[in-house]
């Protein structure tokens, strides 16, 4: 799906390093106002500009701008996806448990990582306990939707060949253990203390506050987001090769934006209700806003040269070389980027060894 967006795009705007940054842009920006307008609905303007800031605020969206790859696009169609499920919980309409399944196997066919939202859904049920507005007079078009989608997708793979699943990492041994406590180091340290510290406050006060305080539509959404992000880390974790990036756990800043905005709306409440001043509550929750932003960690994307020269001194003829490329992901994307935009008659090919 990424590919065939990248396609128009190209195709309307042409092909430059300027048009695949834009490209990106764009991806983020809609990321941001899909969030911004939740956040509006669910907590007016102040949770919308604060909870949004902190979203573009974390060095993995910028990260994730600034590359031109798959990964934030695919987080985008999993948000739909989450935004679709928690409304169908809420309302139980048929529409929105199709737009469920479309979605998801939209974003599957983006990245194969995100076959991990099947247990996202099942999961929400059983967290819920069945209280949710879904209830089991259509259950049985839920379940037949996420079968359906699941053939469509491996339907889809069997003609196209587009996924490359992998199979479960083996947990046993120190190295796997290791690798487990390197991972969650990076996912921790995306991420400023503040926000992890709201968002979790966020969670523990949504399901113990009393249910008159705060909306129905709040509370499934919290609950949603909660698993939706211990899903997008431990999916990771288990279905991941041995090499771990940053990039993978972009797709666990989208639910952390959420809670760490729930959070904010409920300290909000909890100071007014302690203290009275609506003025004194606005001015706590935009201090700790403002903090959480500014400590975010610096974004660090290493500068990388000469793969223009490498690439045009392999001479351009109309059979074409066929050029393997062994470097890390960066200078493997880099080696093939410059290529492609040195070869207009797109003759021969280039591979990339990993």
């Amino acid at each position: 799906m990424f590919y065939i967006i990248q396609a128009a795009w190209y195709a309307t705007f042409g092909v430059t390093t300027f048009s695949a940054i834009l490209l990106m842009g764009v991806i983020t920006t809609a990321a941001a106002v899909a969030l911004a307008f939740r956040f509006m609905r669910l907590g007016g303007i102040p949770a919308a500009l604060l909870g949004t800031g902190v979203f573009l605020s974390l060095p993995l969206t910028g990260m994730s701008t600034r590359l031109v790859m798959a990964d934030i696009f695919a987080s985008l169609l999993m948000l739909f996806v989450i935004f679709a499920l928690s409304d169908a919980l809420m309302s139980g309409r048929r529409g929105l448990l199709m737009a469920f399944g479309l979605w998801t196997i939209a974003a599957v066919l983006t990245k194969e990582s995100a076959a991990t939202l099947v247990i996202v859904a099942p999961t929400v049920i059983i967290v819920t306990r069945g209280k949710t507005l879904l209830v089991w007079k259509n259950a049985r078009r839920f379940v037949l939707g996420c079968c359906l989608s699941a053939a469509l997708v491996l339907l889809l793979d069997a003609v196209t060949g587009v996924l490359h699943l992998r199979g479960i990492a083996d947990p046993r041994g120190s190295a796997e253990l290791v690798r487990y406590r390197l991972a969650l180091g990076q996912f921790l340290g995306a991420a400023p203390a503040a926000v992890l510290l709201v968002a979790a406050y966020g969670v523990f006060r949504n399901l113990t506050v009393r249910t008159n305080l705060i909306s129905s539509e709040r509370r499934t959404l919290t609950k949603v987001a909660a698993v939706w992000l211990a899903v997008a880390f431990l999916g990771q974790l288990f279905f991941r090769g041995k090499a771990m990036e940053p990039r993978y756990f972009l797709p666990a800043c989208f639910p952390l934006a959420m809670l760490f905005t729930e959070g904010v709306c409920l300290i909000r409440m909890d100071i007014m209700h302690r203290i009275g001043s609506r003025a004194a509550a606005l001015a706590a929750v935009g201090a700790l806003a403002l903090a959480s932003i500014a400590s975010s960690p610096a974004i660090k994307l290493r500068q990388r040269t000469g793969y223009a020269e490498i690439a045009s001194s392999i001479p351009y003829n109309s059979a074409g070389p066929v050029i393997l490329v062994s470097a890390d992901a960066l200078g493997e994307g880099a080696m093939v980027v410059e290529r492609l935009l040195g070869d207009s008659a797109r003759a021969g090919g280039v591979l990339r060894a990993s």
